[in-house]
């Protein structure tokens, strides 16, 4: 699944970057809603830092799973082997549960530890706000590398080829010459932000996706990714509208109704980390 960006030891995906891959179950969400997580004896760590990134890997270059939020508790399953110095601080990953049944890794440097009680935390939906998500454009890039000759569609793989491979600079000169070849492509606006995401300018990223929204309106990972941009960027508001919007789409890519509900479970908790942070 390569839509998510999905939204970093902290950056927030929703990677949840998400990419094109997982699915959902439409939900209704504008109701109060109220859970109850037993921590018993279980060991916990508390997110102290945020928004922070759950990966798929212990490393830097795993994928988001979702974002974290400042305060948030969640359930310590086990330690990375080694070490790893990040932001000059050395110490362990971490694999974790949410209260909501997300597992993945996360920096133990971004986390403080103990244990908890039983509590209830009261989550509100709040209406979506309307806000001006903008037109997108191309983000600046050098292009002098990618050979002259190719079609936008051979850019295009070649781009997406080099995202896969993790080389995420050379990707995005591909993809760029892609949209300037071909400037009505979604797809290469969609490739073109997730490489961004991944290599960390967020604020292309975000140029790139609502590019990509004005020319795939009804495209659920592209408003995934772009809200988690937009949490990245600390644009909270325009998250959540287009989260929101998210919700009310089909994920492509999605085989099973388990992956579906998969991909909704990434755009609800993205919604979520950025509610709380407005």
């Amino acid at each position: 699944m390569r839509k998510l960006f999905t939204i970093l030891g902290l950056t927030l995906l929703c990677f949840a970057l998400i990419s094109y891959t997982g699915c959902k179950k439409e939900e209704e969400t504008t109701a109060e809603t109220t859970t109850t997580t037993e921590a018993e004896t279980k060991r916990i760590g508390t997110v102290s830092a945020g928004p922070l990134n759950m990966r798929s890997q212990p490393a830097m270059d795993g994928k988001v799973i979702v974002v974290l939020h400042k305060g948030e508790q969640l359930e310590v399953l086990e330690e990375s082997p080694n070490m790893e110095t990040i932001d000059n601080i050395t110490t362990y990953w971490y694999r974790v549960r949410t209260s909501k049944g997300d597992e993945g890794w996360v920096f133990g440097g971004y986390l403080t530890f103990g244990t908890t009680t039983t509590t209830t935390t009261p989550t509100t939906i709040t209406p979506t706000p309307t806000v001006d998500i903008g037109g997108g454009s191309l983000p600046s890039a050098d292009t002098s590398t990618v050979p002259g000759g190719l079609s936008y569609k051979e850019c295009y793989q070649q781009g997406k080829s080099y995202s896969s491979s993790g080389d995420y600079s050379t990707a995005i000169a591909y993809l760029t010459r892609a949209c300037e070849l071909n400037a009505d492509y979604g797809p290469a606006y969609f490739e073109l932000g997730l490489a961004y995401q991944e290599y960390g300018d967020n604020h292309k990223a975000v140029q790139a996706y609502e590019k990509a929204i004005g020319l795939q309106s009804d495209d659920f990972w592209t408003h995934n990714n772009l809200g988690l941009a937009y949490i990245r960027i600390g644009d909270y508001e325009k998250a959540v509208t287009v989260l929101k919007k998210a919700l009310t789409l089909d994920p492509a890519g999605c085989s099973t109704p388990q992956a579906k509900e998969n991909a909704y479970n990434i755009a609800r908790n993205n919604l979520e980390a950025a509610e709380r942070m407005l």
